[in-house]
């Protein structure tokens, strides 16, 4: 616990916990709850504009996903899922998905293989997490590789979460959220 608010955590969880948990987490971090948040998560708040959670949620509805893969079908699949809930971009190669992060209108989050042609996975995240206008975009890892390896490797390069696929669409609108 000191070694993760040393190194600038706001907050953390102790395994076990439940989604209800990891929900509550996420929105205190995001602006709801604001009575029992940190001083330092109420400021971030603040900047951020969010006063309450209703304004939490519009933010969360307004959102736009960006799902990088080489399969269609795949992101056909994804933004069936997603589409009631979020904006959702595709793009099917690491270039694209690079261009459309730099364009007026960046995702506020993306989904991404890892495997892919040309530039997979790894080296989008890396070089997102290496250009100041797209360093605070969350990557989510949507990979069908679950080595443990490989997911070490995802989050240390920058991946916020790392789902397995086939992902379950509960779980998986859960996780984005």
């Amino acid at each position: 616990m000191r070694t993760a608010i040393s190194s600038g955590a706001s907050e953390y969880l102790v395994k076990p916990y439940t989604m209800q948990d990891f929900a509550n987490k996420v929105k205190r971090l995001l602006g709801g709850y604001q009575h029992e948040m940190p001083l330092a998560a109420q400021a971030s708040n603040k900047v951020l504009g969010l006063a309450d959670t209703a304004e939490v949620e519009q933010r969360i509805a307004s959102s736009t996903v960006l799902v990088v893969d080489d399969m269609q079908i795949n992101l056909d699949m994804i933004a069936e899922i997603l589409k009631d809930d979020y904006s959702v971009q595709t793009a099917s190669s690491g270039l694209d998905a690079l261009q459309i992060t730099r364009s007026s209108q960046p995702p506020d989050l993306i989904l991404l293989d890892v495997m892919m042609p040309e530039m997979d996975g790894h080296e989008v995240c890396r070089r997102l997490k290496a250009d100041a206008i797209t360093r605070n975009i969350p990557v989510i890892f949507l990979t069908s590789q679950d080595d443990v390896d490989e997911v070490i490797r995802g989050l240390e390069i920058g991946a916020v979460d790392y789902i397995v696929k086939p992902a379950e669409p509960g779980i998986l609108k859960a996780r984005i959220r």
